[in-house]
């Protein structure tokens, strides 16, 4: 049975078992050429914006719940923020300015996400054995009428060496055993539970931007 596609990284819980981070609010600079949706993960700039997070060590700061920009004088809220959306003034701090709302991708949040592909691992135990590995994300151009993501995880990525994400579990996996209806460990888009390896935010790292 084919696994339904979902796009994106979305927030699913704490580590710690404490509610998820409070949602912040960050600029996307003017006339910026790429677009955004809900589940892109987001790199931070040295201006004080977002940009689409690649595979950088250390710059990731969140994953995009939602944008509003200024569009014929008025303010518009949506799922979708398109690429070289304008604004003025062009400046940084500008009352038109285009924003984003995120979850912090701090190390104790964690995400589900699934797999890019299905011929990396294709049973069950090839599936488990990923856990604990690390993987870099892969960006993708969200679906410009639901705003949705079609970020993912780069599953032929996995190694214990240091990469965006580290995966911790399986999501569907519990005493019952694995929901292999909704998560068949055979099929493309396997989704997995990760954690954020190379945040920028504190005990990610020390270093600021």
């Amino acid at each position: 049975m084919a696994n339904v596609t979902i796009g994106g990284y979305r927030a699913v819980g704490t580590l710690s078992g404490a509610p998820l981070p409070t949602p912040m609010v960050r600029e996307v600079a003017n006339n910026y050429g790429t677009a955004l949706g809900v589940g892109d993960v987001l790199a931070a700039a040295t201006d004080g914006t977002v940009t689409v997070a690649g595979t950088t060590a250390g710059v990731i700061i969140g994953v995009a719940e939602g944008f509003s920009y200024v569009t014929g004088g008025k303010r518009t809220y949506s799922n979708y923020l398109p690429a070289n959306t304008t604004f003025s003034p062009t400046t940084v701090g500008s009352r038109n300015a285009s924003l984003v709302q995120f979850t912090p991708c701090t190390p104790d949040v964690i995400f589900a996400v699934q797999a890019d592909e299905g011929t990396t691992f294709t049973t069950i135990a090839t599936q488990i054995s990923a856990l604990q590995e690390n993987c870099d994300l892969v960006a993708g151009t969200p679906d410009a009428n639901t705003g949705q993501s079609t970020f993912a995880l780069d599953i032929s990525t996995h190694a214990t060496a240091t990469f965006n994400f580290r995966i911790i579990g399986i999501r569907g996996y519990t005493l019952a055993g694995l929901e292999l209806g909704t998560n068949d460990p055979t099929a493309s888009r396997f989704e997995f539970l990760v954690v954020c390896n190379e945040s920028l935010w504190p005990t990610g790292t020390a270093t600021g931007v």
